[in-house]
């Protein structure tokens, strides 16, 4: 593996994170970009930063770290030599329709013959790419050659994290709308927290109406300024609220095992 040369395409922060990262354990790397006289990020000393062509000659991998809009006007692709492995890292805008070709599934067509496409990496975070990450996460896969995602699988592994293979390459389209899929249970936790604070702010403003002391005349300048008053108390209660309830559940944990003995075993 250490004798592969490895051309990753694209200078932004995805990019020469992975080429660094990859460098920093021992493999030969590039680091391809259209002007290599005006890059404008910092490069460690491992990585040697070329011309896109001069990148992907003799690279047995080749990892696109580039906009999903820019894969049609990359010319280049039709030089890029048979038996090379192309990671299409590349993410989508919109989430992808169910019966439409996935742009790892494009970019295959687009490719000569004997070059094999794998998608990976599109689901991992800048933050997850740095030398300084210590969280192994989940990297999903897919492609249709075993010994091209095998090559992947050893780079996952070089970047810190565990490979999961997904199948052929027709699952790209799951992995790629994976990133779009920011909150999936979103409706039921802002319903929580929505009947939460409805429910404080009604039993706020109730008692702020009819409990009152002395003599109180209700204007609608008083009404006004007493809704508002009621709002602020129940944003901080439903604060407080939804807080303790999520630091619940890891306290009696703590506290079961402080009692069994295990905290610290």
């Amino acid at each position: 593996m250490n004798q592969i040369v490895v051309g990753v395409i694209g200078t932004g922060s995805v990019g020469v994170a992975i080429a660094s990262r990859l460098a920093l354990n021992g493999l030969n790397v590039r680091l391809g970009t259209r002007d290599t006289e005006n890059i404008r990020v910092s490069v460690p000393g491992g990585v040697k930063v070329c011309s896109i062509r001069e990148t992907i000659q003799g690279a047995g991998v080749i990892i696109l770290c580039v906009p999903s809009f820019c894969l049609e006007k990359l010319g280049w692709l039709r030089s890029i030599e048979p038996g090379t492995v192309v990671l299409d890292a590349s993410n989508r805008r919109y989430t992808l329709s169910e019966g439409k070709p996935s742009q790892a599934e494009l970019l295959a067509k687009k490719l000569p013959e004997g070059i094999t496409v794998v998608k990976s990496l599109n689901t991992l975070e800048i933050e997850d790419l740095k030398d300084s990450c210590t969280v192994v996460k989940d990297v999903p896969l897919c492609g249709d050659s075993n010994s091209a995602k095998n090559f992947v699988v050893s780079i996952i592994r070089l970047l810190g994290h565990r490979a999961v293979d997904y199948g052929k390459l027709e699952k790209a389209r799951e992995l790629e709308n994976m990133p779009l899929r920011l909150f999936p249970s979103w409706r039921s936790s802002f319903a929580v927290a929505a009947t939460t604070w409805f429910l404080l702010f009604l039993i706020d403003w109730i008692r702020e109406l009819a409990c009152f002391h002395g003599e109180k005349v209700w204007d609608l300048e008083r009404v006004s300024s007493t809704i508002f008053s009621t709002v602020q108390h129940a944003s901080a209660g439903q604060s407080l609220i939804l807080l303790a309830a999520s630091k619940l559940p890891h306290t009696i944990i703590d506290y079961v095992h402080l009692i069994r003995g295990t905290k610290y075993v």
